[in-house]
């Protein structure tokens, strides 16, 4: 197979200590009217030495010429490092429905306790997220107000928002992609995050974190101002699969029309779980799934990642699908290295990888941190060309995470383009 011939360029310029992230996405159903969804990411040292991570800016712009050039950024919302007590906003994605041409941009609010640690079981953040949506019907010039995602059915309301969901005691943060099925019904993947892990659960994740993952299904409403949002059952994957449960889902149609799903597992060095992407088909968008299965090659064998991000892109030129993941040679047992960042073709009639178009996008240049991370990256394919466009922050930039101050957090948004395979 021929090389990927990646183009890396800065996307955006760091404007100072801050991590750029940035997801771009066309806001029309044809043309190339764009809006990109920015969020500037500051790091506050609290005074026992703790790390604490906060949206700095999160903003919208638009382009007209397919990215080329964009307006000049509008702030939705500022933090200031002195006043986390309060409500806090953090952007999931924007998706278009390209039947009705309206725009769904999607978002989680949470309160923060900053005496909490941020990623401490059963924090403020956990017990408190609950998910947003707002529309779009001018390109993302204009957007109505935010409304909650709530389960249509009777019994649910602004606290029990959800089967899994209970606000003040398990939070539900929409963090995973979104497609379409043939009758236009949105499929969306949401995490479930628990006060407590599972009795037979011992690793340390588990005392660290434990989550579900369910999906929502959104329809429109018979007058098309509004979704009708239903949640299906919950996944759950166990230990020994996995140590804390999962989270972060990728969504992917099979050319039978069954759902796809993988999600982010974290495994356990002490007991010997190694960390991977588990898998779940539905048959019927999404209500239902079956059992969690490892993500594998076409021979069986498990396909090896960190506990880290995943998406798959369909490619309009070669009508092919592909994984983009941090694909790794041997597995691990937790987060890292999140390089190379890689990418390969995924067979969506069987549901494998394809062992053999395996190839990496970015790796870590000799002299980069060990922390150095490709991952969490937009993604789009760019209707002119037919490239494929990823955008993320390169960090850590110079200093490993344990090494560094908040002088020290900022990076750049890169860019990474190249033409899929095949």
């Amino acid at each position: 197979m021929k090389p990927v011939q990646v183009r890396k360029s800065i996307h955006i310029p760091a404007p100072g200590p801050v991590s750029v992230y940035a997801g771009a996405f066309y806001s029309r159903a044809a043309g190339e009217e764009m809006i990109e969804d920015i969020r500037n990411e500051a790091l506050r040292l609290k005074p026992d030495g703790s790390r604490q991570y906060y949206s700095r800016e999160l903003m919208h712009r638009r382009s007209r010429d397919n990215g080329k050039t964009w307006s000049d950024p509008q702030i939705l919302v500022t933090e200031h490092p002195d006043h986390l007590e309060r409500s806090h906003t953090f952007p999931f994605s924007i998706t278009l429905d390209p039947n009705r041409d309206v725009l769904i941009y999607l978002s989680g609010r949470h309160e923060m306790n900053p005496e909490e640690g941020q990623f401490a079981m059963g924090n403020r953040i956990a017990r408190t997220y609950r998910s947003y949506y707002q529309l779009s019907r001018d390109g993302g010039a204009t957007w109505d107000e935010p409304r909650q995602i709530i389960d249509s059915r009777p019994g649910f309301d602004t606290n029990h928002w959800g089967p899994a969901f209970y606000y003040g005691q398990i939070g539900g943060v929409a963090d995973g992609a979104t497609t379409f099925l043939v009758d236009g019904t949105l499929v969306l993947g949401f995490g479930a995050y628990f006060p407590k892990a599972p009795d037979n659960d011992p690793s340390e994740r588990g005392h660290e974190c434990y989550s579900t993952t369910c999906y929502g299904q959104a329809r429109w409403s018979a007058d098309g101002k509004s979704l009708v949002w239903r949640f299906g059952e919950e996944i759950t994957v166990g230990y020994p699969l996995a140590a804390g449960g999962c989270c972060e889902s990728a969504v992917v149609l099979l050319d039978d029309g069954r759902v796809f799903n993988t999600m982010r597992c974290q495994g356990d060095e002490a007991t010997d779980v190694f960390a991977t992407r588990f898998t779940t088909t539905s048959s019927d968008g999404g209500m239902t799934w079956g059992k969690p299965t490892p993500l594998a090659y076409e021979d069986g064998s498990t396909v090896h990642l960190p506990a880290s991000m995943q998406r798959f892109m369909r490619s309009s030129r070669t009508g092919k699908t592909y994984l983009v993941a941090n694909i790794l040679p041997k597995p691990v047992y937790a987060q890292t290295p999140r390089y190379p960042l890689c990418i390969a073709e995924f067979d969506t009639r069987n549901g494998f990888v394809l062992r053999g178009t395996v190839q990496p996008l970015i790796d870590r240049p000799p002299g980069a941190p060990v922390d150095r991370r490709y991952t969490n990256f937009g993604s789009y394919e760019d209707r002119r060309t037919g490239e494929f466009v990823l955008l993320m922050p390169e960090m850590p930039r110079t200093k490993n995470y344990d090494e560094m101050r908040p002088e020290d957090f900022g990076s750049d948004c890169i860019e990474l383009r190249f033409m899929p395979p095949g």
